[in-house]
């Protein structure tokens, strides 16, 4: 995950990453685990507020002692809650599968990428 901010917007980057149990990128039940995270993690989207809640929650109670922000703060994520009020909030929803690339692609995976990127539009109101 990334958060981006500039003056007028907040860009929120969700990646969904499945690493492959054989041969990389051509199961399509590694493909529809890390399709089936990016759906869920559409309902996340709707509320910066709750998303900056559950990363502090995250945060506060990681038990290894050491932050899970590899830029940032908690204290800069209350800064971001405060200041997003003002702002045009916009997220992005991503999949990472190595070795799944565009060419000689499977049918079934096709569909799969199609279906999520449907389900997305159709919950975030795309057109």
């Amino acid at each position: 995950m990334a958060i981006e901010e500039t003056d007028d917007t907040v860009t929120v980057l969700l990646w969904h990453l499945k690493y492959s149990q054989a041969v990389m990128g051509r199961r399509a039940d590694d493909l529809y685990l890390v399709c089936g995270q990016a759906q869920k993690g559409v309902k996340g989207t709707w509320s910066l507020k709750n998303l900056i809640n559950h990363l502090t929650v995250r945060e506060t109670s990681h038990l290894k002692g050491r932050a899970r922000f590899i830029r940032g703060s908690l204290n800069d994520l209350a800064t971001l809650r405060k200041a997003a009020r003002r702002k045009f909030i916009e997220y992005r929803i991503g999949i990472v599968q190595p070795g799944l690339n565009g060419e000689n692609i499977p049918a079934e995976h096709l569909a799969l990428l199609g279906a999520t990127a449907t389900s997305y539009c159709l919950s975030a109101g795309v057109p």
